[in-house]
């Protein structure tokens, strides 16, 4: 575990004892043709533990006109939104066309859950423009609204999946790969206890779409993924 993960967990540890938080570098998945060990409800959480066989997915609910769009790109969605149409085509995260869509292909594949994404530029997100000009390079106002833009399309997936009746759980990947979601900002606050606080607030109000694992709602931290540190092994 590297240094950040061991400050990461110490802060989880001592900040966020309601929370089964795991450190991931990399997620390993499961086959599809492994069953879970407890029942799947749309109206209460997945029970796991240890021994549980769960098929999660990761899921980035990231596109749209003023967030990630698909200009430039060698593959182009079959799926399309009228408001995408003027930036080169593709779907908006956002559209309700969609997140039926793509739930439709979750529950087809016989996923359990999605581990949704919103793993970059935290801090830029999270923390106040008065700390992002001072301490966040490239932080600039498009792109600060563009990534919480990306934030809300995130978390709009716990009342729209909900609202669709769906069994399928969400597990939020948080962001703990950039240093500086660990500065606190002019509220005292860190970017990273700011992003807890936003899924929990989600987790708290539809605890049907919620993973329990050791007795408590999950989250997931992304640290980075692993890399040889010898260029001269071609880790490409």
């Amino acid at each position: 575990m590297s240094v950040r993960s061991h400050i990461l967990f110490r802060y989880l540890r001592n900040a966020a004892p309601k929370l089964a938080v795991l450190l991931f570098s990399r997620l390993l998945l499961p086959s599809p043709a492994l069953s879970q060990t407890a029942p799947l409800h749309a109206d209460g959480p997945l029970v796991v533990d240890q021994h549980s066989h769960v098929v999660v997915m990761e899921y980035e609910a990231w596109f749209g006109p003023n967030a990630v769009t698909f200009q430039g790109t060698a593959a182009k969605p079959l799926l399309q939104s009228a408001d995408m149409q003027a930036v080169g085509g593709g779907y908006d995260s956002a559209d309700p066309n969609v997140i039926r869509t793509h739930l439709a292909w979750f529950e087809y594949m016989g996923v359990d859950a999605a581990l949704v994404d919103l793993t970059n530029d935290v801090s830029c997100i999270f923390d106040s423009e008065a700390f992002a000009t001072q301490h966040i390079a490239g932080c600039t106002p498009s792109f600060r609204s563009s990534m919480q833009t990306i934030r809300d399309n995130t978390g709009n997936t716990y009342p729209a999946w909900t609202k669709l009746g769906t069994h399928l759980k969400l597990i939020p990947l948080l962001g703990g790969i950039d240093q500086n979601v660990l500065y606190k900002d002019t509220d005292g606050k860190t970017a990273f206890e700011k992003e807890i606080e936003y899924f929990g607030a989600l987790m708290e109000k539809y605890p049907g779409r919620n993973v329990i694992y050791d007795g408590k709602p999950l989250m997931v931290i992304f640290v980075g993924a692993g890399q040889d540190p010898d260029r001269g092994d071609n880790p490409e």
